[in-house]
């Protein structure tokens, strides 16, 4: 019976660990991550979950470490309506760009992404933010 209790254990270990190993396959809200490829941006959520109830909720764009991509410094994350919601600043060295959402108002709320590539703008993408 110990041997058997051990063995799960073990097991339970085992599978523990890959899942910390190999992350999870669902986007991060807190952390999107943008792309550039063939000169096209892209984040790996077209629409942003915010957990609901969840005020002041901390958003961080990042670009890839080293690349020459840099978020644009005054409009790297834009938002079309409802500016009250977000506060937005430019972060780490151009590579990051980070929002609060105030979370006091449910809806769907579009924002523009403005990357530069050493220092030319790229064509702008417009997802959404979700406020559950």
């Amino acid at each position: 019976m110990k041997k058997s209790l051990f063995a799960v254990a073990v097991f339970a270990l085992v599978l523990a660990g890959c899942a910390h190993q190999y992350g999870s396959t669902t986007p991060d809200p807190a952390h999107p991550q943008v792309s550039v490829s063939a000169g096209k941006v892209s984040v790996d959520q077209e629409v942003i979950k915010v957990p609901k109830g969840a005020p002041n909720f901390r958003i961080t764009w990042h670009l890839p470490g080293g690349s020459p991509y840099q978020f644009d410094p005054t409009t790297g994350i834009a938002f079309d309506k409802s500016a009250e919601q977000f506060s937005c600043t430019l972060g780490e060295g151009g590579q990051t760009y980070v929002c609060t959402d105030a979370n006091t108002a449910p809806g769907r709320f579009k924002y523009t992404v403005n990357v530069r590539d050493a220092g030319k703008p790229l064509a702008p993408l417009d997802p959404f933010i979700d406020n559950g």
